[in-house]
């Protein structure tokens, strides 16, 4: 029978009801339970948010029949990965469906393409390590690979350390192949190769004909750096981003799906683009007197053409040397005390080149006044060793000794090079007016921007320092920069994501996707809390009727 999709406002089916249906039905795990609800709702964030139940799919027909039962009922969807999230995109009052117990699997691999086709649950280091062999990576390496996924880090748009090179998911994801709201599936690739007719083609011209209707608000609004990932990517057809999703200049449907967080589609098998692993790689600490010079000298080095930069403070410093497993390692790379480091890395498959480039920098450093301040690092392991610490920076920050701890309530955002000394300063003073600190976890750059991840601060401060975020986003908002960055739009920074983005440039999608599918800005910046918004969160298809069963 055919008929509208259930409204994300329908009542909700007593939740035994639907508990007992996916039994029945699903060969997969299904949890109900107190204990396994409560685990599901956390993340990393701050937020606390009870799902209705979980699901762990044991096969693709699992997981459609799961959405299935799921529309039926009139329940919201929240596809999740590894929870690695700082901002709480993974947590929600809805179904949770956990692809990463057995939906975990390489399906298609083209050495001489250098393309992969995997399922949603795979971890990102156990990709990495089958593709190991075979001399190539998939190169958007988060500080998480050890546990995030690569369904999650699509639905994200994750950037990684190496951003800078290889650019964010949306550079590196060649298609995805999803169901739909109405349990119909698609496949989203390049526009040109998309059959006419064919579900996917004509998602792809409604698309167009929105974007095209609101491109000068997107010309306009949406920021123009790398690491923007934040609301959905409706300037596919006239990127505005520095590097272009496609090195070829085509159009990919699939793009539009990355870091729309689960809200218009779930994966079911996403291609990559694989990247040669380089044979050479050399790093340079660079070590600065002031935050301030780290801050500002940053858009200096990135025209060396690093393969990466990451800016470490005077906090997580301290904190690495009060652990011995970390103390030998963290001591190498020091010249005196320093309040930051600058870890800037060269990579390619010429080592001389390399290590030019690392000569380069010493020279650089001489140029702008620090003479002596970088201390390099050209063999493999002892680079493989601080890059190991840099990876621990989350753990070694909830190591903080005494009553105040970390809490990660300001969401990352990416600031124009040029204006990043002026933002942090400002940033600190709002800090230190409240009698706290912001001690940042490793904070990665690309150009030409950063991705300042001012994101941990004293326990005291979500009630002492209310304003800072809002003050944050104007700032961010004032240099051109999105709000949103690295780790995607949580429920903090969407309140902010008119002023940063231009709301309006996503809201005709929202309207012409029909009356289950809200935006991740739209429906965040309405919410005061988490709870609000997960009662309301679902999924649809671009302007299509759905189907019921």
């Amino acid at each position: 029978m055919t008929g509208k999709t259930p409204s994300p406002d329908a009542r909700v089916k007593p939740v035994t009801e639907l508990a007992a249906r996916l039994c029945r039905e699903l060969e997969g795990e299904v949890l109900f339970d107190h204990a396994s609800r409560g685990r599901y709702s956390t993340d990393a964030s701050i937020y606390q948010v009870m799902p209705l139940g979980v699901v762990i799919p044991r096969s693709q027909e699992d997981l459609a029949l799961a959405l299935a039962i799921a529309r039926d009922a009139g329940a919201p969807v929240l596809p999740r990965g590894a929870g690695t999230s700082q901002c709480g995109q993974t947590v929600g009052e809805a179904l949770v469906i956990d692809t990463t117990r057995f939906l975990n699997q390489v399906i298609e691999f083209d050495a001489e393409a250098r393309t992969a086709v995997v399922e949603p649950g795979i971890v990102l280091d156990h990709l990495n390590a089958w593709l190991k062999p075979h001399g190539l990576w998939f190169p958007v390496d988060v500080s998480t690979s050890a546990q995030c996924t690569v369904g999650g880090m699509t639905g994200n748009n994750s950037c990684g350390s190496r951003s800078i090179r290889y650019g964010n998911m949306v550079h590196n994801v060649l298609g995805v192949d999803a169901l739909l709201a109405d349990g119909g599936e698609a496949s989203f690739s390049f526009v040109e190769e998309l059959a006419e007719g064919s579900r996917a083609r004509l998602i792809a011209d409604k698309v167009k004909a929105i974007a095209a209707g609101v491109a000068p608000e997107i010309r306009e609004h949406f920021p123009k750096v790398l690491r923007r990932v934040g609301g959905y990517n409706l300037d596919l057809f006239d990127c505005q981003n520095p590097k272009p999703y496609d090195p070829d200049g085509r159009i990919n449907l699939a793009h539009l799906l990355v870091g729309s967080e689960g809200t218009l589609a779930v994966s079911r098998r996403i291609t990559l683009r694989l990247s040669p692993l380089p044979e050479h790689k050399v790093l340079g600490v660079v070590n600065f007197p002031t935050f301030y010079q780290a801050m500002d000298f940053t858009q200096h080095i990135v025209k060396l053409d690093p393969t990466a930069v990451e800016l470490v403070d005077r906090t997580m410093i301290d904190l690495s040397l009060e652990n011995p497993a970390f103390r030998p390692v963290i001591e190498k790379a020091l010249i005196g005390k320093p309040e930051a480091v600058l870890l800037v890395e060269f990579a390619g498959q010429d080592r001389d080149a390399q290590l030019a480039a690392l000569r380069q920098l010493s020279e650089l450093m001489c140029e702008l006044g620090l003479p002596g301040s970088v201390v390099d690092m050209p063999e493999p392991a002892e680079q493989k060793a601080l890059w190991n610490v840099r990876k621990a920076g989350l753990n070694i920050m909830m190591s903080m000794k005494g009553d105040g701890k970390p809490v990660s309530f300001i969401e990352d955002c990416a600031v124009p090079l040029e204006h990043l000394a002026e933002y942090t300063d400002k940033l600190t003073e709002v800090f230190h007016r409240h009698g706290t600190e912001a001690p940042g976890t490793p904070t990665p750059v690309s150009a030409p921007c950063m991705c300042a991840r001012s994101s941990t601060c004293a326990a005291t401060v979500p009630r002492r320092c209310a304003r800072s975020p809002s003050r944050r986003r104007h700032w961010c908002a004032s240099t051109r920069g999105p709000t949103p960055a690295s780790t995607a739009m949580g429920y903090a920074a969407a309140n902010g994501w008119p002023g940063s983005s231009g709301l309006r440039s996503t809201m005709p999608f929202a309207k012409s996707s029909g009356s289950s599918i809200r935006t991740t800005a739209s429906t965040r910046a309405r919410s005061s809390t988490p709870r609000r918004w997960t009662t309301t969160a679902t999924f649809a298809s671009p302007g299509i009727t759905g189907r019921s069963r």
